[in-house]
């Protein structure tokens, strides 16, 4: 018997999986297709956030009401965030159950963490194309060989992918498959393995460009200085990105939250804006991306106006740092609308410091900064494109003290 899979692609990656398809039924257990647009699926694949437990089920309806065999797979792919919060797990590349498990043989894909983040290029069709089949892969053999995952990073399509690092290297080695822990023997052995293996020679060698392992795969700091700004949404996408790299890694990886402490208290808003803007702006410099701080339009100040000229064209981003304990957080998207406006542009980022711990115990109102992104979230933005980033601010526990 032959199980279809079923493919639902967000709408900017179905051209290239129509180019895809036909090369994809080449063995002999699987049938591939390519759904038509949907608005059941359509609802889930452009939800900003996407918990899998929540979807699965929906899935699993639709399955029975198209009078699909339940071990058909439905696998969706998304560039929006995915968790799953029967396990407690966010920000996943892949989530799906197998084909013995309830809800069988039902997956999403997200390619948010690899999107802006894996490819030196936004255009670079021959990445893009096998980070879907490797996701691909990596959700038929978990569906059909129910073959547990490895937490080791060898770049084995049964690595669990923790971090994009992880993921960086499965694509750099290919459609691979580890003898560590005997993950080839054991998915050449299952029912299915065969055709799973032929899709990974087709994949590696038949596909698409057979000189993948070649491909640049940068990150952020590639990207900085090769970054071509053509548009208002990438320049927006980049600062977020620098922010993310320059001044949230920094402070929750590398120590930096020590100076924006004074004793049990945080340090005040605009000596923390002040650290921020130190961090931020020798990386934006490097591209002559120009940052003001504390620029004055009509309704006061905005932190940061960000600005970059391309073809006389001004790309600007405003950007909002509050302390996530401030009074008037829940205001904060109407004081930065208001900046936008002023500034004629509808692109900006909040920033929330999150500070909450054992011994500072505010906001209140929020118990998890979890709690405060979705209830900012929830906010209507009246057409502004906002980005949200919230920066873990709290004191680590130092390995000394931990023993």
């Amino acid at each position: 018997m032959r199980h279809k899979i079923l493919i639902y692609p967000d709408k900017n990656l179905r051209f290239l999986f129509l180019d895809l398809i036909p090369k994809l039924n080449t063995q002999y257990q699987f049938n591939f297709e390519l759904l038509d647009e949907l608005e059941v699926l359509e609802n889930i694949v452009t939800k900003d956030k996407i918990d899998f437990n929540e979807e699965k089920e929906i899935i699993s309806k639709f399955k029975s009401e198209k009078e699909l065999h339940e071990n058909d797979l439905v696998l969706i792919f998304t560039y929006n965030k995915l968790s799953d919060s029967k396990y407690g797990v966010s920000n996943l590349f892949l989530a799906g159950r197998g084909i013995s498990e309830e809800n069988r043989c039902t997956a999403i894909a997200s390619l948010h963490n690899i999107n802006w983040q894996l490819f030196s290029n936004e255009y670079n069709y021959e990445i893009q194309k096998h980070s879907l089949l490797h996701l691909l892969i990596c959700a038929l053999i978990p569906t059909y060989c129910e073959i547990n995952p490895h937490f080791e990073t060898l770049g084995c399509l049964l690595d669990i992918d923790i971090e994009l690092s992880d993921f960086k290297e499965k694509i750099s080695k290919g459609y691979f498959l580890c003898n560590e822990n005997e993950c080839f023997d054991k998915v050449s052995n299952s029912k299915h393995g065969s055709s799973i293996l032929q899709l990974c020679h087709t994949f590696k060698y038949n596909t698409i460009s057979k000189d993948y392992v070649n491909i640049p795969l940068n990150d952020i700091r590639s990207e900085i200085i090769r970054a071509k700004i053509e548009n208002q949404e990438y320049f927006q996408k980049l600062i977020l990105k620098v922010y993310e790299y320059a001044v949230k890694k920094p402070i929750e990886d590398w120590g930096f939250y020590n100076f924006l402490w004074q004793g049990i208290n945080p340090v005040v808003e605009k000596q923390a804006q002040i650290a921020l803007n130190a961090l931020f702006k020798i990386i934006l410099e490097i591209r002559a991306i120009n940052i003001g701080k504390e620029n004055e339009t009509a309704c006061g100040f905005v932190d940061f106006l960000v600005t970059h000229n391309f073809q006389d064209k001004l790309f600007k981003v405003g950007i909002e740092v509050k302390n996530a304990h401030n009074q008037n957080i829940e205001s904060s998207y109407v004081q930065l609308k208001q900046y936008l406006k002023s500034e004629t542009t509808n692109h900006g980022i909040l920033i929330i410091l999150w500070y909450k711990n054992k011994d500072f115990k505010e906001p209140q109102k929020f118990e998890t900064k979890e709690m405060l992104y979705d209830y900012l979230q929830s906010i209507d933005k009246d057409g502004y494109e906002i980005e949200t980033l919230i920066i873990d601010c709290t004191k680590r526990i130092s390995p000394s003290k931990m023993k």
